[in-house]
């Protein structure tokens, strides 16, 4: 910058510095109620600001969570066997099953006998 600038904005600062001493009470008290009006949004909205991070978070956690469940659940579901009805009733319906169960007291006399002689 040159002399000339900068004397400008020394005249500029010096007219604008003693131009503030001019106003009257009734436009100080209403700049002073907007700074304290702008003050206390800003503040607000940081505090806001806080709490929507804090909701964001929350839904995110519990949506996650309740995929996580979810997933689990599937996955549970699908390692268990699959129960198939008509192979359970043809084997007990076999002859040679219900054989099996008659001849039950011989197999434990056999096995008793065996194991003490």
């Amino acid at each position: 910058m040159d002399t000339n600038d900068k004397k400008l904005i020394t005249n500029i600062t010096k007219k604008l510095t003693d131009s503030i001493d001019d106003i009257d009470s009734v436009s100080v008290a209403r700049l002073q109620a907007a700074r304290k009006s702008a003050l206390e949004y800003a503040t607000m909205s940081k505090k806001n600001h806080f709490f929507q991070n804090n909701r964001m978070l929350f839904a995110t956690s519990s949506a996650l969570a309740t995929v996580f469940v979810v997933v689990i659940i599937v996955f549970s579901m699908n390692s268990q066997p699959e129960l198939n009805i008509m192979e359970d009733l043809t084997l007990l319906s076999e002859k040679e099953t219900f054989e099996f169960y008659e001849e039950m007291d011989f197999y434990q006399w056999l096995e008793a006998s065996e194991t003490h002689g």
